[in-house]
This record gives C-alpha cells, sequence and structure tokens, in this order.
C-alpha cells in the first residue's frame, strides 16, 4: 500500500494466505476432536514449555507452522525487494520521502531478519530433539537466536517511533479520467482539500517569522508552525512551485542573503558569519547552495551590488 499510495487486490495475493489456511485447517479440526485432545496438548505445553512446539496438530505440528509461516514471509520481502528499491529511486530530492525511504528499509531489513532467525530457530527446535546442540543451540534458559529474535521484534515496534512522519502517509499524484475535464483551478483548490491562497498565506508567515532562519528547521518544525500536516507542505510546494521543501527554504535563505549582502553586511562581517546567521552550519554548504540558486558567488554577488 505504501509503494503504490492505494489498496487494490488480486487473485495471486490468496498465495499470502496459504499458511494462515493451514493453520485456520488445524486450529478447527482439533477443536473439532474430542475435549481431551485439546486438553492434553494444554497439559503438556505447560508441564514441559520447552517442548510447546512439538505439539501434534492434524496436519503439521506446531513448529512446522511456525517454519512454513516464516519461510513464507521470507520469500514474500525477497519478491518485494525490487519494487522497493524501484520506489526509493522515485522523487529523491523530497524530504518527506527520504524519510519513508529510510524507514522502509529499515523495516525491511527487520523482518528479513526475523524471518531468518524464527526459521533458524524453528530447525534448532526440530533438531534438538535428535541430540544435536549447536553454538546457538536454544537451551533451558534462551540462546542466541532467542535473543537476537526478541530484539529484532521489539526494534520493529519502537523504529517506527523514530520516522513519525510517515505516519501521514506519501502522497503520488496520479490523474484519474474524471479528473481531466475538471477545471484546474478548481483541480488545484481541491487536491487534498488544500486551497492555494490559504496556503500561500500559511507560508507568508514564514517570512515573518524568519525560523526558515534555524539551522534545524525542518518539515516537521515547519509542520507545526504553519499547523498543516507535513505531507500536504510537501505536496504543495511540489505541485505549485515544483520544488521539495528543502529547496525552498534555501530559496528563502538565498533571498535573505541577498538582502543582508544589498545592506552591506559583508563590509564588516565574514562570509561565514553570513551562512551562519542564514541558517548554514558551514561556510562550505551556504557558498554551495547561494551559487545553486543566484548563480554567483557570494563575494561576486557583494561585488555586483556594491
Amino acid at each position: 500500500m505504501i509503494l503504490t499510495d492505494t489498496l487494490t487486490w488480486h487473485n495471486a495475493q490468496l498465495l499470502l494466505f496459504v499458511p494462515f489456511i493451514l493453520g485456520v485447517i488445524d486450529v478447527v479440526v482439533v477443536y473439532a476432536l474430542p475435549s481431551h485432545v485439546l486438553t492434553g496438548i494444554l497439559q503438556e505445553a505447560i508441564l514441559t514449555p520447552e517442548n510447546r512446539l512439538n505439539a501434534q496438530y492434524w496436519l503439521l505440528s506446531l513448529n512446522e507452522h511456525l517454519l512454513i509461516r516464516h519461510i513464507w514471509q521470507l520469500g514474500v520481502l525477497i519478491f518485494l525487494l525490487p519494487k522497493i528499491l524501484r520506489f526509493i529511486k522515485k522523487r529523491k530530492d523530497d524530504t518527506l520521502k527520504q524519510v519513508l525511504d529510510k524507514w522502509l528499509l529499515v523495516f525491511w531489513i527487520g523482518l528479513v531478519f526475523m524471518a531468518i532467525l524464527a526459521i533458524l530457530y524453528a530447525l534448532e527446535k526440530m533438531i534438538a530433539d535428535t541430540g544435536f546442540h549447536s553454538w546457538i543451540a536454544i537451551g533451558q534458559h534462551g540462546g542466541i537466536i532467542t535473543l537476537c529474535l526478541y530484539i529484532v521484534l521489539f526494534l520493529i515496534g519502537v523504529i517506527p517511533l523514530y520516522f513519525p512522519s510517515i505516519l501521514n502517509g506519501y502522497p503520488q499524484p496520479r490523474i484519474s479520467i474524471s479528473e481531466v475535464n475538471v477545471d484546474n483551478q478548481e483541480e488545484k483548490n481541491l487536491k487534498f482539500g488544500l486551497d492555494e491562497d490559504e496556503v500561500i498565506t500559511k507560508l507568508s508567515h514564514l517570512l515573518v517569522s524568519k525560523s526558515y532562519l534555524n539551522q534545524y528547521f525542518t518539515l516537521t518544525e515547519c509542520s507545526r508552525e504553519l499547523n498543516m500536516p507535513s505531507h500536504h507542505i510537501s505536496y504543495f510546494l511540489k505541485k505549485h512551485y515544483e520544488m521539495s521543501f528543502v529547496t525552498y527554504k534555501n530559496k528563502l535563505r538565498m533571498e535573505y542573503a541577498k538582502q543582508l549582502i544589498q545592506e552591506g553586511f559583508l563590509e564588516q562581517n565574514t562570509i561565514e558569519a553570513l551562512a551562519h546567521d542564514c541558517g548554514f552550519a558551514s561556510r562550505t554548504s551556504f557558498s554551495k547552495s547561494f551559487k545553486k540558486h543566484i548563480h554567483v558567488t557570494p563575494s561576486q554577488y557583494a561585488l555586483c551590488v556594491t
């Protein structure tokens, strides 16, 4: 859904439910059998919890269900990798997209690692009954596989908290048949419920507050200041100004830098001081951005206006 910005169903996706269907069949059959069968499984799990995965159902044992489920998961993740890589290559200059790309990669790696660990865990359990014990053996008090599996599960749950902007989604512009005949101005106003004049008015507040001069001014900070979802800001800038948030922010900084130079800032201050006042951490990054937007260096521009 993240990759396509829409939820669509294909019959081939039924293959994803094969492990689930096998599990449902086994559960239904066990509950349909005499009650002492289920009672025996539960008692065995309580008395010898280390052997709980050996519980035999109708089709498969619990351990075999675990193994099949995570082999299936690993296969699906490998199948999705080319799609994820193609998605990451799109619109690399978008700040929101960069955050989403990082989250996708970390999440994918975490799920793959979890699937591999779970497969090793199931295999280790299956061969433990044969007397085999390796350096990753689970043992009575756990082992390396178990510890790593718990760590990965924890990280999968916690890591998204470090990328909160992805919870807003990532709008991907698309054209439908119904939009072809819509008036251009009306389309601009209705896209994502945004009113062009209202957004422009909100963005103009940045010129007053000059918060874009803060070195750590991000899309998230801008979202808080303007009281707008970050993906709305990102989409609006891309749609109407054909630039990312970072480009827009630097454009405002360069206009401010030009104003300072015209007022004679460099007559008594260095370019390092100018870079700092314009929100840049170094002279190099400031000069590079200035030349990109103004097409001359700060020193050359100062000579032109004096």
